[in-house]
């Protein structure tokens, strides 16, 4: 759209995983980010003979379920009640370019009711959750590459010291080398 391919980085989860800001400071997460901004920088190539354009636009990431969910509903519900609860079980996961053409074109109505993208819209209209500007993303892009910057300089130095948030949830839940 006027000389700007938007691009977003989709990671298809067979199981639950969401999007958190928050974990990208400690350097988790930043897997999609990485890819999207890459692209930005460098995916000229990649595209220029599908497509005429003169600027490469971060538009999202998103992790998408790659199954369909199991689900638990009452004995009668009704098939707007199965319709709902599937719906939010396959609602993404993720930060997405707040431009409206933008969001309306990854899923018609988003800016009204969205069914899949990880929004959240006001009464008033305005996106007020899951959604980031251009200058947001510029200073996301900048952050990781901060945070690429610094993970390079410390590689020697890396220490057997996995995150651990809870018995749950640690970097070492399915590693075969967690009793080390």
């Amino acid at each position: 759209r006027n000389g700007k391919l938007y691009l977003r980085v989709i990671d298809y989860k067979t199981g639950k995983k969401k999007f958190d800001l928050a974990e990208l400071v400690k350097g988790i997460g930043a897997q999609m980010l990485i890819y999207l901004f890459e692209l930005q920088k460098n995916g000229r190539a990649a595209f220029e003979n599908e497509f005429a354009f003169d600027e490469i636009v971060p538009a999202g990431v998103l992790y998408v379920p790659a199954r369909d969910p199991i689900l638990s509903v009452p004995r009668g519900a009704t098939e707007e009640d199965i319709r709902e609860k599937a719906e939010k079980e396959l609602r993404r996961s993720g930060l997405v370019l707040n431009d409206p053409q933008v969001l309306e074109a990854m899923e018609h109505g988003s800016t009204e009711k969205p069914h899949y993208l990880p929004l959240r819209i006001a009464r008033d209209g305005r996106v007020i959750d899951g959604a980031a500007n251009a200058e947001q993303l510029g200073h996301l892009s900048a952050y990781v590459e901060k945070l690429l910057r610094g993970v390079a300089s410390e590689a020697a130095n890396i220490n057997a010291d996995p995150i651990y948030h809870s018995e749950q949830k640690n970097a070492c839940t399915y590693c075969p080398f967690a009793p080390a």
